[in-house]
């Protein structure tokens, strides 16, 4: 066993005369999240608000999509998923909303003429106040999986997996497609 050993502040080097050092107390960590469980959530307006009414981050021009949007569709939100972790083409989602429902549609996203162009859309459902969208961002049987986007119990820690409908971007048939929830967790996975 190592006795302590005092450095003397007078000499400058250590004696050989033991000191009784304090009593270290055990160390409390409080956990901290590595991302904010908000920061994964996509904000949908009151369905009740006319369509007219939504604000947009920021508002993509309607004649951007290809095809057109109806008249009385509008892009609540448009994302594409996090940096570096797309595929070719620029595949992404948005959030269409009418003054009745909503759709999530794929969209590829073109660098060279601006616009979205649309190959597939599914309705969106009615979310309940305790349900959240988070795209991107979820995992599945443990494997993180970037095409995977889901609606849930508006999560309080980094991660939920109370999933309750969730689809997945097929990059080969440019479909979007439905897929079972189950083993499945959306937040923050970085």
């Amino acid at each position: 066993m190592l006795t302590p050993v005092r450095i003397n502040p007078t000499l400058g080097n250590p004696t050989s005369t033991p000191s009784p050092f304090p009593t270290l107390q055990p160390l409390t960590l409080t956990p901290t999240l590595s991302c904010d469980p908000s920061e994964t959530i996509v904000q949908l307006t009151d369905p009740s608000l006319p369509p007219s009414l939504i604000p947009s981050m920021p508002t993509p021009d309607p004649r951007t999509f290809i095809p057109g949007l109806t008249p009385g569709e509008v892009p609540e939100w448009v994302g594409l998923p996090p940096y570096g972790e797309g595929f070719w083409p620029n595949l992404g989602l948005a959030i269409i909303r009418s003054r009745t429902s909503r759709e999530l549609w794929l969209v590829a996203y073109s660098y060279s003429d601006l616009h979205y162009y649309v190959y597939d859309r599914v309705m969106f459902p009615q979310l309940k106040d305790t349900e959240v969208f988070i795209p991107f961002t979820c995992s599945r049987h443990g494997d993180v999986d970037f095409n995977l986007s889901a609606v849930v119990t508006r999560p309080t820690r980094e991660l939920t997996s109370e999933v309750h409908r969730a689809w997945r971007i097929d990059s080969a048939t440019l479909t979007l497609n439905p897929v079972p929830t189950n083993d499945m967790q959306c937040g923050c996975f970085w």
